[in-house]
């Protein structure tokens, strides 16, 4: 493959882009781990900390209603207090589940034991009697609370100190992440630097050779050796076009001397050119308005394109604080979506103690149920047995009539007995009554029972569903504050990228302008030439004059090192055609013809 000075150039500051974007793209790396590492510890020491604030202030309100119970005997401040240490183990609990230090675990574990002993005491306190309860609460309770609280205290600062040696190792890593890019980058260059010394002596080297032939050239020396060049570069391609204009060049001195003798003759020739030279410049004149005019065209369009994008720069601004804010709302939202699972969670457990509830709730009904059925069975036995005493009492009032005088004391006993019966039916009428209604009550209660599990299920569902939706929202939530950090570096890399089209259009409108410049020069040198052409004509006259003049002037050249006068070659023709592979050195050698005519 040919190594062109443009691809050795485009190589060469390649590999120094691709360095510096590996460097810059490392540096990123290494922040954005440190940034997520200090968010996640900052955020996990700080909820601790919430909870261990929390532990104290209900460390110091157990103490007091332990206190206000020794004081008042009020059983009702003591269960408050034995509320608020079971509210204490739940939240050492989640203080150990947190912590990620093993001192602090350790100091939680020892807290949480010294609370269960300090319910334990205060449980025994309470069992005893007036100065007794108060002299143990004083031996064994209250200097247990007070360790407790110390212990808090204690276990908050050192949460404390590990969040201050969590940020100064962080910041450590942040300034080491400085130094090493610093020390990076500081090789990119001085690797640029080196690179860029050896193309441009690679470079140089060869050309100061060829600027030595070409003074040497001026001087009319054209008997220096042929330079061979090693690389196949424009350069290589440069010396050989040389060297074969040199041997050209000595060709055409040649032969301009074997010439010189027909310019007369051809004058009549050149005169008839200079006309049709004349209408081509014309043509050229015209052609040249019409670049003139595109360029001013082009000049107004690349204004118009400079305002629109100063006014993407400004929006790319506003995204970006618009994304920033953005990015703040979902992280709160995430810290809430996270407590409303944390809400979900507590209702689920209340709602299955409420079915709980509720289903022994039912099976005492349907037990009250089944009793009253067998209530109901023994008032109907009731009813048949007072049915049949009715019947022997009028039996027995049958035969005390007839027995006559004798029966008469038998009458009356049967007559009680028989109103007895009457009574006792007639009770149990009502109690049968009173337990139907209380059957139906009792149905009706298993019914409201059976509804409201079936409500308290459907609400476990929902709550169910709901924590799911919670979920879900708090992981859509993590993944859209991802998405919108990288929302927020592709916006800072567009406005970067927007500076630089600012820069490019007022490059662009410069080109314009001078195009427009160019353009108009080549207009009026296009007047000028047509005006010259017509001096042509007179010109051809004194070429055979100026014939003459030539041959001497080109005797002064030297075309072989052995002999100073000029010696006649052979008439050969040789033409070296430079292909130029680049766009812009086309362009510049047009603007380069433009500025020499």
């Amino acid at each position: 493959m040919k190594w062109t000075l443009r691809k050795k150039l485009v190589a060469g500051f390649t590999s120094i882009a691709l360095l510096l974007a590996a460097v810059i793209s490392l540096a990123l790396i290494q922040m954005n781990q440190m940034s997520q590492t200090f968010d996640f510890l900052v955020n996990n020491e700080s909820e601790l900390q919430s909870v261990i604030t929390e532990v104290e202030a209900n460390v110091n309100q157990q103490s007091s209603l332990v206190r206000s119970y020794l004081l008042n005997e009020e059983e009702d401040e003591l269960q408050r207090a034995l509320d608020v240490n079971e509210e204490v183990s739940q939240l050492l609990e989640e203080a150990e589940e947190m912590a990620y230090d093993e001192e602090d675990q350790e100091e939680i574990e020892r807290l949480w034991s010294d609370n269960y002993r300090y319910r334990s005491n205060a449980e025994g306190a309470a069992d005893l009697d007036g100065d007794a309860a108060v002299a143990y609460a004083n031996q064994s309770v209250i200097p247990l609370g007070r360790s407790i609280r110390e212990s808090a205290q204690r276990l908050g600062t050192s949460i404390d100190e590990d969040m201050a040696a969590v940020t100064e190792e962080t910041l450590a890593e942040s300034s080491a992440t400085i130094v090493f890019v610093s020390a990076v980058s500081a090789g990119a260059v001085m690797l640029s630097i080196l690179a860029g010394v050896f193309i441009s002596n690679r470079i140089a080297r060869p050309i100061r050779v060829l600027s030595q032939s070409a003074v040497n050239m001026a001087e009319g020396d054209l008997t220096g050796e042929k330079q061979h060049l090693k690389s196949k570069d424009e350069i290589h391609d440069l010396n050989e076009a040389f060297e074969a204009m040199k041997e050209n060049l000595r060709g055409m001195i040649s032969r301009i001397s074997a010439g010189a003798e027909s310019v007369a003759a051809s004058s009549e020739e050149m005169k008839s050119s200079a006309e049709e030279t004349s209408n081509a410049t014309n043509q050229i004149t015209e052609s040249i308005q019409e670049v003139a005019g595109g360029a001013d065209r082009q000049k107004q369009r690349t204004s118009e394109a400079k305002a629109t994008a100063q006014e993407i720069n400004d929006g790319m601004g506003q995204i970006a604080e618009t994304v920033e804010h953005v990015s703040e709302a979902s992280v709160n939202a995430g810290e809430n979506a996270a407590n409303g699972v944390k809400v979900i969670d507590d209702t689920v457990a209340q709602m299955e103690t409420i079915d709980a509830r509720t289903e022994a709730i039912s099976n005492k009904v349907n037990s009250l149920s089944e009793q009253s059925e067998q209530i109901d069975q023994i008032i109907s036995l009731i009813g048949n047995i007072a049915e049949q005493t009715n019947l022997l009492a009028l039996n027995a009032a049958i035969e005390a009539a007839r027995a006559g005088e004798h029966g008469k004391g038998f009458a009356v006993v049967a007559d009680e007995v028989r109103k007895l019966a009457e009574q006792s039916n007639a009770s149990a009428q009502e109690i049968s009554t009173l337990i139907s209604e209380i059957q139906g009550g009792i149905q009706a209660s298993v019914e409201m029972t059976e509804e409201g599990r079936a409500a308290v299920q459907s609400g476990m569902n929902h709550v169910g569903e709901a924590r799911t939706e919670f979920s879900s929202i708090k992981s859509a939530v993590q993944d859209v504050t991802g998405q919108i950090q990288q929302v927020a570096a592709a916006v800072e890399e567009m406005s970067a990228g927007t500076g630089t089209l600012n820069q490019t259009i007022e490059t662009t409108a410069e080109e314009a302008s001078s195009t427009s410049s160019y353009a108009e020069n080549v207009a009026a040198s296009a007047e000028e030439q047509m005006a010259s052409m017509e001096e042509v004509s007179s010109a051809a006259e004194s070429l055979s004059s100026m014939a003459e003049e030539l041959e001497q002037e080109v005797s002064q050249f030297k075309v072989k090192a052995d002999d100073p006068t000029l010696y006649t070659v052979e008439d050969t023709e040789s033409q070296v055609v430079l292909e130029e592979d680049s766009p812009d050195l086309n362009e510049e050698g047009e603007q380069e013809e433009r500025r020499n005519s």
